[in-house]
């Protein structure tokens, strides 16, 4: 029974860390989005002007 926890946390622990990871990934593209919508935003201002 001890040996199943250990095996089921173990399990549980590696896929929050994978998780993490695509979050993480995820956080990077949203803000090279983020980034390059500012971008953007600012040549359209600088045309209007």
């Amino acid at each position: 029974m001890q040996q199943n926890l250990h095996t089921v946390s173990r399990s549980i622990n590696s896929q929050a860390a994978q998780i993490r990871n695509s979050l993480s990934e995820i956080e990077k593209s949203l803000n090279k989005i983020a980034s390059n919508e500012d971008i953007k935003n600012k040549k359209e201002k600088n045309k209007k002007n």
